[in-house]
């Protein structure tokens, strides 16, 4: 009983935490995460002192969502508002951060810098121009699926505003940061 209650019992301590830290720091208030830090959230627990930080820097709290990564049981939690998603693996360390241009419905923009040095104004070739051709390309399945590019040795996804692959005026609409494939 305890293994299913763990992950609720957590996010109500780090939410009774995020109240009690000290003041946000100015660099964040204008609120997501300073883009070199992202890539160093892969990997530290929920209660860590820098997500801990996260959530201070959003202007709301989040909505946990509870998904299965394989057969264990694993969260996420969704600013949606802001447009960020953090993923947490069945014991509570951090998978991946999304963050969303606002091009979807369900999402709001996402105001901080994204990492790698790119922007949701981006277009494919910029975004080839900045990182280099893609790993694995991803056709879109209309309605459904957008297309995108994955950077497995940089621990970065992104999807597009379009279904069509051939879309040369594409821009950003998914930022995806995870732990690097070696």
């Amino acid at each position: 009983m305890l293994r299913y209650l763990a992950p609720v019992l957590g996010c109500a301590v780090l939410l009774s935490q995020v109240g009690a830290t000290a003041p946000v720091p100015k660099d964040r208030q204008k609120g997501g995460i300073p883009a070199a830090d992202i890539p160093k959230l892969i990997g530290k627990s929920h209660f860590s002192p820098e997500l801990v930080a996260v959530h201070r820097a959003m202007k709301n709290p989040p909505t946990a969502r509870y998904y299965y990564d394989t057969t264990l049981m694993a969260f996420c939690h969704d600013w949606k508002m802001e447009g960020l998603m953090v993923r947490y693996d069945a014991d509570g360390n951090t998978q991946s951060i999304s963050m969303c241009s606002g091009a979807t419905d369900e999402f709001g923009a996402y105001p901080g810098e994204l990492p790698f040095g790119l922007t949701f104004a981006d277009a494919k070739p910029q975004v080839e121009k900045k990182l280099g051709k893609a790993t694995e390309e991803e056709d879109g399945i209309p309605d459904k699926i957008r297309c995108g590019w994955r950077y497995p040795a940089k621990g970065l996804d992104i999807e597009f505003d379009t279904y069509d692959p051939d879309d040369a005026k594409a821009r950003i609409s998914w930022v995806s940061v995870y732990k690097p494939k070696k």
